[in-house]
């Protein structure tokens, strides 16, 4: 099956083979005579090149195809298309470079726990911990850049969900992949032509409370405030995101294209100023380049206990030790 209809390929015939490749993840098109790929981790430079006029028809074409609007007034496009891949487009002059698009391929194969351990993006003893995290019910903040691989671990813990339970997941662009028998999907929905019609993450959140989850997962957020309209006193607020946020997982692609989990840390209450604190639980710590370029290092448990021992041991997590086993703990307590 092709990624786009036939006639979109063809609007973007330049780039159609790094579309069709499977090693290829992204296609960054930064105006008609700069295209570069995202093939294993790495960017890339090709030799494609888009007329000016063949690149602005490809974009208005990929806007035709998903029915939002794209224009001088609404310069800026960011849908999915029916087989997933995301897609973002910017026109000119806001895009200094000319008409400049990003095409994140879709997967259908996502990667399991047992991919990533072997992949090296985490060690088994910190997939052991986050399996009772997720059992336990632990809210848990998969944080990172662009493309880190947040997405990808986020599915992969999903997967520790017990299959009696009830999911609703609510994401801008749908990229989740639960395969679980019970799941319900929201993806929110921006204005049409007229300006009417959003949907945003913080309504369909409202929606998910009064629909009876177990779960709720939430996919990427930007710029979101889900109290919107709420006021309240700067250490009101930091004292609910303490009180709601149980572990931070940082993600991170590092230079040479691999992605790893590079913190695990458990949020704490607020200290006597309002500050917030973390202790960190593992941290990935570099030692170097191997002969062919590959980034060396070491997630390690830092010694500390977690706070949260109780909740794990209660799911039959007896591993309590496993975050005591550094050679060379690391301090474990910062604040932010």
């Amino acid at each position: 099956m092709t990624i786009f209809s036939d006639s979109l390929r063809a609007f973007l015939k330049p780039v159609v083979p790094f579309l069709d490749d499977a090693e290829v993840s992204e296609v960054l098109i930064n105006g008609p005579r700069e295209v570069f790929v995202e093939r294993r981790g790495k960017l890339e430079r090709t030799s494609a090149v888009f007329t000016e006029d063949g690149l602005l028809a490809a974009a208005r074409n990929m806007a035709q195809f998903v029915g939002r609007p794209l224009s001088e007034e609404r310069p800026r496009l960011d849908a999915r298309l029916p087989d997933g891949s995301r897609i973002h487009v910017v026109l000119p002059p806001v895009a200094r470079n000319g008409t400049t698009v990003a095409i994140r391929k879709f997967s259908p194969d996502k990667l399991t726990v047992s991919d990533l351990i072997a992949r090296g993006s985490m060690t088994a003893e910190v997939a052991r911990f986050l399996e009772a995290a997720v059992r336990a019910k632990l809210n848990i903040v998969v944080a990172g850049g662009t493309g880190s691989g947040k997405t990808s671990l986020l599915n992969a813990l999903a997967t520790f969900i017990p299959e009696d339970e009830r999911i609703l997941t609510i994401e801008d662009s749908a990229e989740l992949q639960l395969r679980k028998p019970h799941v319900v999907a929201f993806e929110s929905r921006p204005p049409d032509r007229n300006g009417k019609g959003a949907i945003d993450m913080g309504e369909l959140l409202h929606s998910a409370l009064r629909l009876r989850p177990d779960r709720i997962v939430v996919g990427e957020v930007r710029g979101l405030c889900l109290l919107s309209g709420v006021e309240l006193p700067l250490i009101a607020v930091r004292a609910q995101v303490a009180s709601a946020i149980g572990l931070v997982v940082c993600c991170a692609r590092l230079a040479d294209g691999s992605r790893k989990v590079t913190d695990v840390a458990e949020v704490l209450p607020l200290d006597e100023r309002g500050e917030h604190r973390v202790q960190e639980l593992w941290k990935f710590a570099s030692s170097g380049r191997s002969a062919d370029g590959a980034v060396q290092g070491r997630l390690s448990a830092t010694g500390a206990t977690p706070r949260c021992q109780a909740k794990l041991d209660a799911v039959g997590f007896s591993d309590a030790e496993s975050t005591q086993r550094a050679q060379h703990p690391l301090g474990s307590e910062s604040r932010g």
